[in-house]
């Protein structure tokens, strides 16, 4: 029987270090363990821009071309251009969509999945405009005047994978602290209840300590450039972010974060929806201790799985040297 759950240590190979966990069978009130609630941003104008493209007949037209005339991997690469040519950083016209927002639809994305939100102690949220909106609708308060008490941190660390796509590219984070929607957005009043500036924006600056040293705290995005980042990289914030987590009080968390993010979080190549909740759990313990622990039912790991291969296959070497087995 297949496991119900998905498991992956934050130490690399070994099986020492905290984990994250995603199923059924994963801890739920054990000490050390956090709650963990993982959100793609609704959608945004830089979806809906790609989307118009790819259905283009001239996109399709010259992609066609492509897989035609070229390598595979040349191919590939100028579809994944061409596709995304609204925010890619070779179009002059990419620019308008640096940090893009929300879209109408995306905020009515958040209105609906607003009453199923958990009630969690801290949301972390990306310092992009989409996440900011999209964490307000979501775990904000919606009436003018009336702040919402939930608790904030704007952190860099969850931000999209940066690079190549204008989209991905914040700006300032004064600019965004301040930021505010138009007050011609069909949402009515939302113009006027946008709270990211009474949001914790200093504790990035100096945590966590362990982020990659290309990561530090700057107001502009000193990070994005032409070049796609690596996933190792991206990688390794994962992991800095996860860990100042398991260092803070809190025991429950929603992140407000990207797609890309996201699926490098989960070690998954499954794009999240928008506004789709996800859970998981981690914890400050031996994954290995996890690995063998009795959830609901015993489990046996894929390591005994394969000692007990290993035993059959010298067994039956074993027996036909000494032509006690017969075919």
């Amino acid at each position: 029987m297949a496991p119900d759950f998905t498991v992956w240590s934050l130490a690399g190979d070994s099986d020492d270090g905290p984990y994250l966990c995603r199923g059924a069978s994963c801890p739920q009130d054990h000490e050390g363990c956090k709650q963990l609630y993982l959100l793609r941003h609704a959608e945004g104008q830089h979806q809906v821009a790609n989307n118009e493209a790819r259905q283009s007949s001239a996109v399709r037209e010259a992609i066609r071309h492509m897989d035609i005339s070229l390598q595979p991997s040349e191919a590939a690469r100028e579809r994944r251009r061409w596709e995304n040519w609204p925010v890619h950083w070779e179009n002059p016209a990419a620019n308008k969509l640096i940090d893009a927002v929300l879209t109408e639809n995306g905020r009515v994305q958040c209105l609906r999945s607003r009453s199923s939100m958990p009630a969690v102690e801290l949301v972390v949220v990306s310092p992009f405009r989409r996440t900011l909106e999209t964490a307000n609708l979501l775990f904000g308060s919606l009436r003018t005047g009336n702040v919402s008490h939930q608790r904030f941190v704007v952190h860099d660390l969850c931000r999209e994978r940066f690079g190549e796509f204008t989209c991905d590219k914040r700006h300032a984070m004064t600019e965004n602290f301040k930021w505010r929607l138009s007050a011609s957005t069909d949402l009515e009043h939302h113009h006027a209840t946008s709270h990211w500036s009474t949001w914790d924006w200093t504790t990035q600056i100096s945590l966590p300590t362990a982020r990659p040293a290309d990561t530090h705290y700057t107001n502009e995005d000193r990070l994005w450039q032409p070049s796609r980042e690596s996933s190792l990289h991206v990688q390794q914030r994962v992991t800095a972010l996860l860990l100042w987590l398991l260092s803070r009080p809190e025991r429950s968390f929603a992140i407000v974060s990207h797609s890309s993010f996201l699926k490098h979080m989960l070690k998954t190549i499954e794009t999240p929806r928008n506004a789709e909740l996800l859970g998981a759990t981690l914890c400050n313990s031996s994954m290995s201790s996890f690995l063998t622990v009795e959830n609901e039912s015993p489990k046996i790991t894929q390591s005994c799985h394969a000692i007990m291969n290993s035993v059959l296959v010298v067994l039956l070497l074993a027996a036909l040297r000494r032509r006690r087995w017969h075919p």
